[in-house]
């Protein structure tokens, strides 16, 4: 996926501060094929408490979409 779509995702899931920081970041953690369990912890680390499997299912999927 492209950063401004990455960008898009995080602003759906309602990352509406500093969202270019957190795409940044999402975007590093794709790149590296981070585990299902290690890209939950990350969602945790971000601040999505609430629903943190779908977020990180959903990040995991987006992640899988990204060509590396």
């Amino acid at each position: 996926m492209e950063f401004i779509q990455l960008n898009r995702f995080t602003w759906s899931v309602g990352l509406t501060h500093s969202r270019e920081k957190h795409s940044t970041v999402m975007l590093e953690v794709a790149s590296k094929k981070m585990e299902f369990i290690q890209l939950n912890r990350f969602t945790w680390s971000v601040g999505l408490t609430h629903s943190r499997k779908k977020h990180s299912t959903v990040m995991l999927e987006v992640a899988s979409k990204m060509s590396f």
